[in-house]
């Protein structure tokens, strides 16, 4: 595993492995983040000079794409830059990662499937809007934002099923059809 150390802007690689064409997701880098990156969210961006790929870091490790390990004597470059959400707050420098070797021929290799893009890598980790239990569907912030404000909705209190619908209305005629405490003191006298 290749290990790098992020401090602050500088990259650091206290390790590194054979970079071969035809490698698919055999080879990860781990990284070790400074405070400075508290609290931001992490993209790598891997690049051979040809082709770049960005991966969101959701914990301290991910794959060297294999886009970026086509190319025999292509030298593959690595950064990453940190967000608050708005904007790019913190960008490293670039630092290489190694030179690609040329590799056992993997011509007609079908199981390297291309990296995701971050943004369907992102839509992944949100998962499906329309499984969210709240009314507002628009968008996840909106979801998110209903359960804080309003709170998770309870049967009987904030929804009713159209079986409760059905049962009300029948308790209702129900009572309504039977004779009052006042009607039954009233045949008693």
């Amino acid at each position: 595993m290749i290990t790098i150390d992020v401090l602050k802007a500088m990259l650091e690689i206290d390790h590194r492995e054979v970079l071969t064409v035809g490698m698919a997701n055999s080879t990860h880098c781990m990284f070790s983040f400074s405070p400075h990156w508290d609290g931001l969210s992490r993209t790598v961006i891997f690049t051979d000079g040809a082709a770049s790929v960005e991966t969101v870091l959701t914990g301290d490790t991910c794959a060297v794409p294999h886009e970026v390990l086509t190319t025999p004597g292509a030298t593959v470059m690595l950064g990453v830059y940190g967000t608050d959400g708005k904007s790019v707050v913190l960008p490293t420098i670039w630092s290489v990662l190694g030179i690609v070797q040329e590799g056992a021929d993997p011509t007609g290799n079908e199981s390297a499937d291309p990296s995701l893009p971050v943004l369907s890598q992102l839509l992944g980790m949100v998962g499906d809007l329309g499984d969210l239990a709240t009314e507002n569907k628009i968008n996840l912030v909106a979801a998110i934002n209903e359960v804080l404000f309003v709170g998770t909705p309870v049967k009987g209190v904030d929804y009713f099923t159209e079986q409760d619908k059905a049962d009300l209305i029948s308790e209702i005629l129900t009572a309504l059809a039977a004779p009052s405490e006042t009607d039954r003191q009233g045949t008693e006298n």
